[in-house]
């Protein structure tokens, strides 16, 4: 029986899953951080990934999601960032996936942060670890804004962002939109030793044709 591979983060598709990690990274939730500190995060995480056949049966097998998050706070004003990450089809096994990004963040108050940043992110092609030919090497810059607000105990974060995609397969623009809301579950702020509930939803759009082509929504529980 002939077994088509579906993978569900491929990023010459236009499901984007980048940001994923950003609910799972307590540093995330911090407001204040003392000043030229370096905060390194590590993240893995053990994904399925689907295999579906043409007879409509289905399986599914564990691969691999690996970041680093790495911040320098300069100042209260400045912070600059680094991320890469690294992902597999298999348990640590067919690597199929690489990228690195970096970029400044400019906090305007408490409330308003522009961002920008400049990633490689390059996708192999599948059964092997690193196997040519890559499918997608893009080249990405971004600019973004973020706005927070609190609405009784709900932390609400709006991020909007601008990406200019240079690609093996051409140049395309991307403009997304976040609405991310954190709501504490012991304590009526995220401190320390506290549980919260994180749910976002983010909006893709292109200035092609067909204007919206991907519309993501998360949830997740997790401790500071």
């Amino acid at each position: 029986m002939q077994t088509k591979h579906k993978n569900l983060f491929d990023t010459t598709a236009e499901m984007p899953v980048d940001d994923i990690p950003y609910i799972f990274n307590p540093f995330a939730l911090s407001d204040t951080v003392p000043d030229k500190k370096i905060i390194v995060g590590l993240t893995i995480f053990l994904l399925s990934f689907l295999n579906a056949s043409q007879a409509q049966s289905f399986q599914t097998h564990p691969g691999s999601w690996n970041i680093i998050n790495v911040k320098l706070t300069v100042n209260e004003k400045w912070s600059l960032f680094v991320e890469p990450q690294l992902r597999s089809l298999s348990f640590y096994n067919q690597f199929h996936y690489f990228e690195i990004k970096a970029g400044a963040t400019y906090n305007l108050n408490s409330n308003f942060a522009l961002t920008t940043g400049l990633g490689s992110y390059n996708t192999y092609s599948e059964g092997g670890n690193f196997k040519m030919p890559i499918k997608q090497k893009e080249i990405r810059t971004w600019a973004q804004l973020v706005m927070k607000q609190h609405l009784k105990v709900i932390k609400f974060e709006h991020r909007y962002r601008a990406e200019q995609r240079f690609t093996n397969h051409g140049y395309r623009n991307r403009f997304r939109y976040r609405l991310h809301a954190i709501v504490p579950i012991n304590n009526r702020k995220v401190v320390p030793k506290t549980f919260y509930a994180a749910v976002w939803n983010e909006i893709f759009f292109t200035n092609l044709l067909r204007f919206s082509n991907a519309i993501v929504s998360f949830l997740a529980v997790g401790m500071k």
